[in-house]
């Protein structure tokens, strides 16, 4: 019999799936408005010599190859920032924060949903492969929900890459 404690157990366990889509959602309209113009930081990229490869021998000593590949990832990192105007490399931090931070916000409520999901698994009694499979499946519903809704925002409104960028009126 479906009681009052299974319909709340249903309402957190939907609820803080939202709490994983709305974020996701979010997260992709804030970056898809941020004026980062990926054309000329590829540019900057591309401009510059390779990132040296660090030998596969270092596998053997996983500390020693994380060094390197920290180290030799700073110093492209200088070197790009170097080959940036002050403009682009503020809105790629911009970028890049925002992006973090959003990632963290629906990833806290991921974990959360995964606390949730294995409270229904338990009240039900379902095998723990199912838990798994829910775990993957709303997932994968949060993530086509935002791509779905960012392809139809584009058929409405047109691909954020063609709209005009709007200048600030000048009060003349």
């Amino acid at each position: 019999m479906f009681m009052a404690k299974d319909a709340t157990a249903c309402c957190c366990f939907l609820g803080v799936w939202l709490l994983v889509a709305g974020p996701m959602f979010q997260g992709a309209l804030e970056l898809r408005a941020e004026q980062f113009d990926r054309e000329s930081y590829n540019q900057i990229v591309s401009s510059l010599p390779a990132r040296q490869r660090v030998s596969t021998w270092w596998w053997l000593c996983p500390p020693v190859l994380y060094w390197l590949n920290q180290r030799n990832t700073s110093r492209h990192r200088q070197k790009m920032f170097a080959a940036m105007t002050s403009e682009q490399r503020e809105k790629l931090v911009r970028f890049v924060n925002k992006a973090i931070g959003w990632y963290m916000v629906s990833g806290g409520g991921a974990l959360i949903a995964c606390k949730e999901t294995w409270d229904l698994v338990e009240r039900y009694g379902l095998p723990m492969w199912s838990f798994f499979v829910i775990i993957v499946a709303m997932l994968a519903i949060c993530m086509a929900y935002t791509a779905i809704r960012m392809v139809s925002t584009d058929r409405i409104v047109g691909p954020a890459s063609v709209r005009p960028i709007r200048q600030p009126e000048s009060s003349s």
